[in-house]
């Protein structure tokens, strides 16, 4: 067995990376912009508060939310590398950046389904 890996399995690691370590600036950018919920805070709303909401995120993430934003960047990065020609820095930066993608969408939708409820 050799110690090389595809380019598909590679970027799916880096899809997964991205998604988890870009969730507490993707939190912030949206805090910024609309609102955040932050657990046991309330609302994070506006730059003041930005810091707050990505610290409410790494809560998030260590109770539970890791691996779902893990598999959901994973499977981003696994489609945008079967997308992209061959080649594994083509298929690790489109994964890297659709997992941070991933990452933002999820905090927009934690964002306005916040603002419904």
């Amino acid at each position: 067995m050799s110690d090389a890996s595809s380019p598909a399995e590679n970027a799916t690691l880096c899809g997964a990376f991205a998604a988890v370590v870009m969730a507490p600036p993707a939190a912030a950018i949206v805090a910024t912009v609309y609102q955040f919920p932050v657990f046991m805070y309330g609302e994070a709303r506006g730059l003041a508060e930005a810091d707050n909401a990505a610290m409410g995120t790494v809560f998030y993430l260590l109770f539970g939310g890791a691996p779902v934003l893990a598999l959901l960047g994973a499977a981003a990065g696994r489609f945008v590398s079967r997308r992209t020609s061959p080649g594994i820095r083509r298929a690790r930066v489109g994964a890297l950046i659709a997992g941070a993608a991933v990452a933002l969408l999820v905090a927009v939708t934690m964002g306005v389904a916040s603002g419904l409820g």
